[in-house]
């Protein structure tokens, strides 16, 4: 979908009869008005954020697109949510920065600026945290087609988790052509072809050149083989169930214009798998925090001083983040009403 076909099914947020409609659709039973007022708010905030956010300067923009992401995480949430009004939800972002003076200040800004990847950010009880149990922590999956192909449902966590800026965007596949110049590696490989039945179990080809695949797949318990320079994952039916790996896409360049390509992705270290909505709320609070509370950090890599070698990276971040998460609202909004009117 392009941006102005986004931005016209997002509308659909701000309709009374429409969230009226989807919210009898998702969970058989009639919304209250209150709670249409408080969808349509936050839906027409979001709107007016990211309308903001596209014509401001690169000093705020990234602020103004988390805005927008958490108007629209509320908006989302208090759909899906069964009896949950703006009353109920928990206060604050559900993420902390963590420590990050000790990073950003210190040394000469030069150094720091380097060292932004080692930005560590924590989780706790707030707007993630209810983005990710409201959605089921669910990911749309796209083998080879336009539409959504079938989805996952990664576990709901209960305990905190922290990332580093690096641990992070090194997973992400949209963000490929810059990773290089900050050195860090890409923890993704490309799916070139994947089927999965209760008969013959999972089947994953994947390309990839780095001869550290085995390990790292083999001792997440999966069965892998060496195809020319691809790999071949595979499991049983029962195993794949509760041993999901964690699937990303590119969205930003698509194939053929229009197709996300899929990607199986080295899980986070001791931590669960994410849905595409968290982790793209988690770089846009990245980005947010380091503008609102950095500005003197953030304005020498946008005014490229010395030691800005994350601004190219952080550039492509935020063209991600902007794009990619109302995208990813719309598709899980279209699969989910899908489902329940099938049913």
């Amino acid at each position: 979908m392009n941006k102005l076909e986004i931005n016209q099914q997002l509308l659909q947020l701000e309709s009374r009869e429409i969230v009226k409609r989807w919210f009898n659709t998702i969970h058989g039973r009639e919304l209250n008005d209150l709670r249409i007022k408080e969808i349509n708010a936050a839906a027409k905030q979001s709107r007016e954020f990211f309308r903001n956010a596209e014509i401001a300067s690169y000093t705020v923009r990234p602020l103004l697109t988390f805005y927008g992401i958490s108007t629209l995480s509320k908006a989302l949430i208090l759909l899906l949510k069964h009896n949950c009004g703006e009353n109920s939800l928990p206060s604050g972002h559900g993420l902390t920065t963590e420590s990050w003076n000790n990073v950003l200040y210190g040394n000469e800004m030069s150094k720091r600026l380097q060292d932004i990847g080692k930005l560590k950010v924590k989780t706790c009880r707030g707007l993630f945290t209810e983005l990710i149990s409201s959605t089921c922590n669910r990911i749309s999956i796209h083998v080879s087609s336009e539409c959504v192909d079938w989805h996952l449902s990664y576990n709901i966590f209960d305990k905190e988790y922290c990332f580093t800026l690096d641990e992070l965007i090194s997973r992400l596949p949209d963000l490929h052509e810059e990773l290089k110049n900050i050195g860090v590696a890409e923890k993704y490989y490309s799916v070139s072809s994947m089927s999965f039945t209760k008969e013959s179990g999972w089947h994953c080809t994947i390309n990839a050149k780095s001869e550290l695949v085995q390990t790292i797949f083999e001792r997440l318990g999966y069965n892998v083989k060496i195809l020319n320079n691809n790999y071949e994952l595979s499991c049983d039916y029962d195993f794949f169930a509760n041993n999901l790996p964690q699937f990303l896409h590119k969205y930003v360049n698509k194939q053929f214009g229009a197709i996300p390509s899929l990607y199986i992705v080295e899980p986070f270290d001791n931590k669960p798998c994410f849905s595409e909505l968290s982790l793209a709320f988690l770089l846009s609070y990245y980005l947010g925090m380091l503008v609102r509370y950095y500005p003197t950090h953030w304005c020498a890599l946008v005014q490229g001083e010395k030691g800005d070698i994350y601004w190219t990276v952080l550039n492509r971040a935020q063209n991600y983040v902007e794009n990619v998460y109302p995208e990813l609202v719309i598709e899980f909004l279209n699969d989910i009403l899908k489902e329940k009117q099938c049913k």
